[in-house]
């Protein structure tokens, strides 16, 4: 068994800080029907979709 040693990190503060560098919401859904292009087994065919509802959940892709 691991033993385990109490340390203390920057995400155990209660600072509250938005990450910077992230995705937005239509770029994400893009690359998801990017990569559901790229599992297209027809090479002249690749085309790929994402659907999505208004609270940003993926119904379809």
């Amino acid at each position: 068994m691991r033993e385990q040693t109490a340390t203390t990190s920057k995400s155990d503060s209660k600072v509250s800080v938005k990450r910077s560098g992230y995705l937005e919401w239509n770029e994400y859904f893009m690359a998801i029907a990017f990569l559901s292009a790229q599992r297209s087994k027809d090479p002249r065919t690749q085309v790929g979709a994402c659907i999505v509802n208004s609270e940003k959940k993926i119904v379809g892709a």
